[in-house]
């Protein structure tokens, strides 16, 4: 029989999600290509000033799983989001402990 893949869903805890620094603002004024690793993830935003991050299109990669997700809390921080979803399936597993250690659950 075939097996079943579970996604995992996680989500920021409100009251431990880290703070991050804008560090981009210099580099923009100097019109440098875009860095692939601060590149903001895929996204598809709802109802309540919150987003679900397209797992879809995740990073296979942790380390740049992690430059892009921290590149993206921090514009969707400023952004005003509230709640932002992350569903990994179970076959990129070794990018749930980047999520958790920056504060997802």
């Amino acid at each position: 029989s075939a097996s079943q893949h579970q996604p995992m869903n996680l989500h920021p805890a409100t009251e431990n999600t880290p703070a991050l620094a804008a560090t981009n603002a210099e580099s923009a004024s100097q019109h440098q290509p875009i860095d692939p690793a601060t590149q903001v993830l895929s996204f598809t935003p709802d109802l309540y000033s919150g987003l679900s991050i397209k797992s879809s299109d995740l990073p296979t990669s942790p380390l740049e799983f992690q430059q892009r997700l921290a590149a993206s809390l921090e514009v969707w921080k400023a952004q005003g989001k509230r709640g932002i979803w992350l569903t990994i399936p179970s076959d990129l597993a070794e990018l749930v402990p980047v999520a958790v250690k920056m504060g997802f659950s």
